[in-house]
């Protein structure tokens, strides 16, 4: 798809995706978008799978070159999380199509689709829950904290900030990451750190599976301890 038409493409489906779903965008609906016929585009995709894998690539490429790229040249673990979290930001205020289709549930796509991105899904989570993993040691964390759920702290708060803020400038942007890292620094340091629950077990027994992207059910334990 080097041509501007493939180029177009990608970038008005990823929208569509994005906006609508994987289960309610047509091709129809996206080749109205870039303004062509349904039969030229499929000049460019097989399917409309095949199209969604193609935006979710274009989406992980971005994403990787903006944001995982600019954190391996830093050695400072503050300065990692901070750009891991701000960068991310900026990303989702600018672009928000791409972090919503990194997040987009993949149940819908082939067996040999899901297991692809899956993997990049762990990769992503690997690299990040370590920068977290360094984080907490240099800045004398409580040691029993874990990592990766510091990480869906930041992961979550990202998921949100363009749902409620909108900045009118960058200052505004630096602001909210300042003080962001700033409560995640300091809220940290609690004397008393919770009860930890299994890595994601909540308290219903259910637990949600990052790389899948959806709830599995989890049969709860029973003990002779009455729990």
């Amino acid at each position: 798809m080097a041509n501007s038409t493939g180029a177009r493409l990608l970038r008005e489906a990823t929208r569509e995706f994005a906006q609508h779903g994987y289960e309610n965008t047509t091709i129809d609906a996206i080749a109205k978008r870039v303004g062509v016929t349904g039969a030229a585009l499929y000049r460019h995709a097989s399917s409309k799978e095949d199209l969604f894998c193609r935006c979710v690539e274009l989406c992980n490429t971005v994403f990787k070159s903006r944001v995982f790229d600019e954190v391996e040249k830093i050695d400072d673990p503050y300065e990692k999380v901070r750009l891991l979290f701000s960068n991310s930001v900026r990303l989702s205020i600018k672009q928000p199509e791409i972090p919503l289709l990194l997040n987009h549930p993949i149940n819908h796509l082939s067996a040999k689709n899901r297991k692809r991105f899956t993997q990049k899904d762990k990769d992503a989570i690997n690299f990040q829950r370590d920068i977290m993993a360094e984080f907490i040691q240099a800045h004398s964390l409580d040691k029993a904290l874990d990592p990766l759920l510091a990480l869906y702290v930041v992961h979550g708060t990202i998921a949100w900030v363009t749902r409620w803020y909108a900045p009118r400038q960058e200052a505004d942007i630096e602001r909210l990451i300042d003080e962001t890292m700033n409560i995640l620094l300091h809220g940290l340091q609690g004397e008393a750190a919770p009860k930890q629950l299994s890595l994601h077990q909540t308290r219903d027994g259910s637990h949600y599976d990052f790389t899948r992207r959806h709830l599995v059910s989890v049969p709860r334990r029973t003990s002779s301890r009455g729990r």
